[in-house]
């Protein structure tokens, strides 16, 4: 698995062998609504720049959407881009 900061020239998230390239110019919501998958805690930590275990903290109080299979979490993309949209607040 390929993670780099989301500040990086060439921002790569990807648990597979074929890495998934999101354009930097793009907002958050927009990088998220690239991914045509679910996403790992260490994917959404990178693209949020917050701590995997804050990730986590969130997800189980319920506090960003998730879904769990067993123990497992993950992160739907569009969903995660709705919610990042209504915690941003908008300026005149």
């Amino acid at each position: 698995m390929e993670l780099k900061r989301a500040n990086a020239p060439n921002f790569v998230a990807s648990t597979n062998d074929k890495p998934e390239p999101v354009e930097m110019n793009l907002s958050i919501p927009e990088r998220l609504r690239a991914f045509k998958r679910s996403l790992t805690a260490e994917e959404v930590c990178v693209l949020f720049a917050m701590h995997k275990n804050t990730i986590y903290a969130m997800a189980k109080r319920g506090e960003i959407p998730n879904t769990r299979i067993g123990i497992t979490v993950r992160f739907g993309p569009s969903l995660l881009a709705e919610w990042w949209e209504s915690q941003t607040i908008k300026t005149m």
